[in-house]
């Protein structure tokens, strides 16, 4: 279970982002990626970098790091959902032990300085952990390179009703009047009619006797084919 404080710490910093970026235009985006990224390296910040980690998270610097673990290991159970943080630095760059110990397994790791060989780590690292969405880590290496950040969520899922190609022509909104290619909704199944029963003769009283199924016999006609009964309805016979 995702804990309460991240989630709306999380949803905090989306709205905030969203107020200074869009403002009031439409857009579908969330700090779930990056919001544990943050959280782990805000408890091994120091001096202003930590109290302005803290001020973007929402939350205090000495709990920020197992919540965010927390959090990523969470989205990451859920069905459809790859959540995966990396962390690689500079061999000769000194990380403090006590930090490096409290991080989530297979997130830290290290350059070694041969940008060909650091290349291959990262990009087999994006590709693992999108499952193959992403087969490139798009940043630039180079031997001067100490840090490297990244994180990947990626979300499968399925419309409970699926789209058709088609044109759409939106009545509101910024695309109000302009046809679009887009997909529209495939239209239900419509319900199958019941299947039909035979009605059976409704018995009548035989004064001083039991009841009896009364069935009405027509005469036929002379040159007419009598017709036969089926649960269906009359066929000529």
């Amino acid at each position: 279970m995702i804990d309460a404080t991240a989630v709306r710490a999380v949803n905090t910093l989306t709205a905030r982002w969203a107020r200074a970026a869009v403002a009031d235009e439409g857009t579908a985006f969330a700090a779930t990626g990056v919001w544990p990224l943050l959280a782990l390296l805000t408890g091994g910040a120091g001096g202003p970098a930590r109290q302005e980690l803290e001020g973007a998270l929402g939350v205090a610097a000495d709990g920020a790091t197992a919540l965010g673990g927390q959090l990523l290991g969470s989205l990451d159970a859920m069905d459809g959902v790859r959540a995966a943080t990396g962390l690689w630095t500079r061999q000769d760059l000194p990380i403090r032990p006590e930090w490096e110990a409290a991080l989530p397994p297979g997130v830290r790791s290290t350059l070694t300085g041969d940008a060909e060989r650091d290349r291959k780590e990262l990009d087999g690292w994006a590709s693992r952990r999108t499952g193959g969405a992403i087969a490139e880590m798009p940043v630039p290496l180079t031997p001067d390179t100490r840090l490297v950040l990244a994180g990947a969520l990626t979300v499968e899922t399925a419309w409970l009703q699926p789209f058709r190609p088609g044109w759409l022509r939106p009545m509101h909104g910024p695309w109000r009047d302009r046809s679009r290619g887009g997909g529209a909704p495939t239209p239900p199944t419509p319900p199958r009619p019941p299947p039909a029963r035979a009605v059976p003769v409704t018995p009548t009283a035989r004064r001083g006797g039991p009841a009896r199924s009364r069935r009405r016999r027509r005469r036929p006609v002379p040159g007419r084919a009598a017709p036969a009964w089926s649960a269906h309805g009359p066929h000529a016979s």
